[in-house]
C-alpha cells in the first residue's frame, strides 16, 4: 500500500505466442533506482521500491498497478532530467527473457492505463536460455558462429 497522495498507473499487456495461443510465463517491474524519497517539502518519508513478478494469466494478460514515476513531491521525479524508468523482465516459460526499460511519460495521468504493447522500448537486452543453442552444429562452428546470438 503506498502513502496517501501517491501517484499511481494501471500497466497492461497481453503476451500471444505467433499461432495466436496465449504465452506462459512471468512478467517483472523494478524501479530505478531501488529507493525513492519524499522531498523537503512532503512528509519525508522513503518508498523501498521492490520489485513486483506478475504471473501471465490463462488468456496472456498481466494487469498491475505501480506507482507513477511523475507523483508529485516524489525525489528523484517531477524534474524532466531526474525521473526514472522501470526495468521490465518478460521470461517466457522455455523461451528467452527479454529486459527493457518502460519510462512513463510526463503527461500520462495519475490512475491511468498504459499498454504495454504500445510503449517504447529503451535499452533491450536479450538473454536466452542455455539449451536454446541447437546442438547438432555445435560440430560445424563456420554455421554456429552464423546463427549465434
Amino acid at each position: 500500500m503506498l502513502p496517501p497522495g501517491m501517484w499511481t498507473i494501471r500497466v497492461i499487456g497481453q503476451y500471444l505466442r505467433v499461432d495466436g495461443c496465449p504465452q506462459r510465463g512471468t512478467v517483472g517491474f523494478c524501479p530505478f533506482p531501488a529507493a525513492i524519497g519524499q522531498t523537503p517539502a512532503g512528509p519525508g518519508f522513503i518508498l523501498s521500491t521492490q520489485g513486483v513478478t506478475c504471473r501471465i494469466d490463462g488468456d496472456g494478460y498481466v494487469d498491475v498497478t505501480l506507482l507513477h514515476p511523475w507523483s508529485p513531491g516524489l525525489d528523484p521525479g517531477e524534474d524532466e532530467d531526474r525521473t526514472w524508468p522501470y526495468c521490465v523482465t518478460e521470461s517466457m516459460d522455455g523461451g528467452a527473457t527479454l529486459t527493457w526499460q518502460l519510462r512513463i511519460p510526463r503527461d500520462v495521468p495519475t490512475g491511468a492505463v498504459v499498454n504495454l504493447a504500445k510503449q517504447p522500448r529503451y535499452c533491450e537486452t536479450l538473454v536466452r536460455p542455455a539449451d536454446w543453442f541447437p546442438h547438432h552444429l555445435c560440430s560445424a562452428p563456420v554455421q554456429a558462429a552464423r546463427i549465434s546470438p
